[in-house]
């Protein structure tokens, strides 16, 4: 049985403040950016914050 992939892309403005003055984002909010990235695929595929907390299920 083949595994169906699940495939989003997103754009974001990355802020002023998370960039250094060479505007270069800083490697410690790759983890943020991932979040945002991680939360557009769950909301792709029809799930959210709202139901792992209803369910008490959560995805880390």
């Amino acid at each position: 049985m083949a595994v169906k992939k699940i495939k989003e892309t997103i754009e974001f403005q990355v802020e002023f403040y998370d960039v250094d003055s060479m505007q270069v984002a800083w490697h410690g909010n790759y983890v943020k950016f991932m979040e945002v990235a991680r939360c557009a695929l769950l909301r792709k595929i029809g799930y959210d914050y709202n139901e792992m907390t209803a369910r008490r299920r959560f995805a880390y």
